[in-house]
């Protein structure tokens, strides 16, 4: 596993969730951990998925009181 994956449907195979399912929560703007490349396709680091894992898990943690 490299890590990298590029398209709908590798990204829809590292998430498990169907590739339409993907593509709509991409044109939602769901998946911000995802981006473009210089070609318009569709990547998403590894990292960076595990990097939105933590920052969604701090905030839902944390009692902003």
């Amino acid at each position: 596993m490299t890590g990298l994956f590029i398209g709908v449907k590798e990204i829809a195979g590292f998430l498990r969730i169907h590739p339409r399912t993907v593509y709509r929560c991409l044109k939602a703007g769901r998946l911000p951990m995802v981006q473009k490349d210089s070609l318009g396709r569709w990547v998403l680091r590894e990292e960076d998925y595990l990097g939105s894992l933590k920052d969604a898990y701090q905030h839902y943690t944390n009692d902003p009181r």
